[in-house]
């Protein structure tokens, strides 16, 4: 499980650094406070070595990948100062530690022009090389400073008009790491993905399973699968009577949940971590009530963390309510809210708030928003 993380040079923040993190962290914070870059940093961290992050990443903001989109990663866009990013994290079954660390630092050159051919007419483009250190680190827990193991693996990272490539400095290595997955919304999941998804899940026999966590959020769903037309359909039985609707009109709280669960479902995507940002888009706040709801379930029957953010603290109360429920009271101890905040002495800070803390929480944001 995730532990912490330390962040500094990327994007908005200097310097943050996040402890303690649980099995289910509610991420909150005003516009701008950088909620979605925490989510970035823990999805960049647990996958280093590809470089389909920065696409993601850009896609999600709605940029375009090209040569300058990784100057946007800097803090304030300065690229004298290298990013560093590191997640900590605890095996406690097996006894031991590990981090994962990230750097990407100065760029060998200012970039240079380089011609090269596209369809018999020559056109000219920027590279620019960076370098690229991915760190693992590995020790016990008990003790964390003996025993430890340390790799270091060097790299050139390119970036031109064509993407973002890494190029091996020496040996090529194969790096074994953590993978979490990254849901924005509607950025990760085309409906292509989805097709091929629940294409391979039906070949490995997963349908029903799927189906049985999909009646988590629908207790009334009894199918899933495809059209004639390949569409997906969902069958739910209404007043004894099966019906099958395209997927796209079982509504943005069933369809965001349907994303999850078939991300975890599908093993070719190794999945520890769904990083799920502003659960809230697009929902009814009865939708938004079933989704939780959901996740916490989801979460406990598959052991898997989960980071959520939300820039609305109605979803907290739900939250607060949820916990309530009987259903959900022994659970409390495994959840918290995390609040990212600018103070004025000392920058970006983190501040953990656990379910007994949420309440009074909410009524001090409500008093100042007031």
């Amino acid at each position: 499980m995730i532990n912490n993380i330390k962040i500094e040079n990327f994007r908005q923040f200097d310097k943050l650094e996040i402890n303690n993190f649980k099995q289910i962290n509610f991420i909150v914070g005003k516009n701008g406070s950088g909620k979605t870059t925490v989510l970035e940093a823990l999805y960049w961290a647990s996958n280093p070595t590809n470089m389909k992050v920065f696409n993601l990443m850009s896609i999600a903001r709605n940029m375009h990948l090209r040569q300058n989109i990784l100057s946007t990663l800097f803090y304030k866009k300065n690229e004298e100062l290298p990013i560093n990013i590191d997640v900590a994290f605890i095996d406690k079954k097996n006894n031991h530690s590990f981090h994962l660390g990230v750097n990407m630092g100065l760029p060998k050159n200012d970039g240079e022009a380089i011609t090269v051919g596209y369809n018999d007419a020559e056109m000219q483009y920027d590279k620019k090389e960076y370098n690229y250190t991915v760190t693992n680190t590995y020790g016990s827990v008990e003790s964390p400073i003996h025993d430890q193991s340390f790799d270091k693996y060097h790299y050139r990272l390119v970036t031109d008009n064509k993407g973002v490539s890494l190029q091996p400095q020496g040996m090529s290595i194969i790096i074994k790491h953590f993978h979490a997955i990254l849901i924005y919304m509607p950025a990760e999941f085309t409906y292509t993905t989805l097709y091929q998804s629940l294409n391979y899940l039906i070949s490995e026999s997963k349908e029903d399973k799927f189906v049985q966590y999909l009646q988590v959020f629908n207790p009334k769903i009894s199918w899933v699968g495809f059209g004639t037309d390949n569409e997906i359909l969902i069958e739910t039985t209404e007043e004894n009577q099966k019906l099958k609707l395209p997927l796209n009109l079982m509504g943005d709280g069933f369809v965001k949940f349907f994303m999850v669960v078939m991300a975890l479902l599908d093993s070719r995507m190794q999945t520890h971590t769904v990083l799920l940002d502003e659960i809230e888009n697009g929902l009814h706040f009865k939708n938004i009530k079933n989704l939780i709801r959901a996740i916490l379930r989801l979460s406990k029957e598959m052991n898997i963390q989960m980071f959520i953010t939300t820039h609305n603290y109605e979803v907290l109360k739900y939250l607060s309510e949820i916990v309530e429920e009987d259903e959900f009271k022994s659970e409390q101890e495994d959840m918290q809210v995390i609040n990212i905040a600018k103070t004025k002495l000392s920058g970006f800070k983190s501040y953990n708030y656990s379910m007994e803390g949420l309440i009074n929480f909410i009524e001090t944001e409500t008093e100042i928003r007031k």
